[in-house]
């Protein structure tokens, strides 16, 4: 699903500047409306989320990447015993161990802290205003999932 999304975002990105709107109203140029719905609401206003707008499978592709890593990093707290013990030397003690256990722990804490703010600002809006960003945010959180789900396979 993340590779498609890329794929979109990277066509959706590169296409022309001038697009059909979806809602069967006349072209759209540079994200400005040319035309508006029935109460006279335009259908596309300057790269805002709204339902003419042709990055919206941009911002659906960011969504399910960053959810895709709140996932993965949620793994790390079952993982964390593993994590922790692959990391240590065959002799460690049980004062590094539990050291270790919670700073593996804090970090993951504070991963999910920061993914609960870009989630925040995502459904705000206040963080969709470029689609290079967006696009950004997006291979950056399935990077994330990815190596995220690999270190925790591999310490299993």
């Amino acid at each position: 699903i993340n590779a498609g999304g890329v794929c979109c975002g990277f066509v959706l990105l590169l296409s022309s500047r001038t697009t059909r709107n979806i809602n069967g109203g006349g072209w759209v140029r540079c994200g400005v409306a040319s035309t508006t719905d029935e109460l006279g609401i335009p259908t596309v206003s300057k790269g805002k989320l709204m339902f003419g707008n042709k990055f919206v499978a941009l911002y659906l592709f960011r969504f399910v990447a960053l959810l895709s890593h709140v996932i993965a990093t949620s793994f790390i707290y079952g993982a964390a015993p593993y994590l922790v013990r692959a990391g240590l030397p065959h002799d460690f003690s049980h004062d590094a161990y539990s050291k270790r256990e919670t700073n593996v722990i804090a970090f993951a804490s504070v991963i999910l802290a920061c993914q609960g703010v870009d989630a925040a600002l995502m459904a705000f809006g206040a963080s969709l205003w470029s689609p290079g960003i967006t696009l950004f945010h997006g291979v950056a959180h399935a990077l994330g999932a990815f190596f995220t789900m690999w270190a925790v396979a591999d310490a299993w």
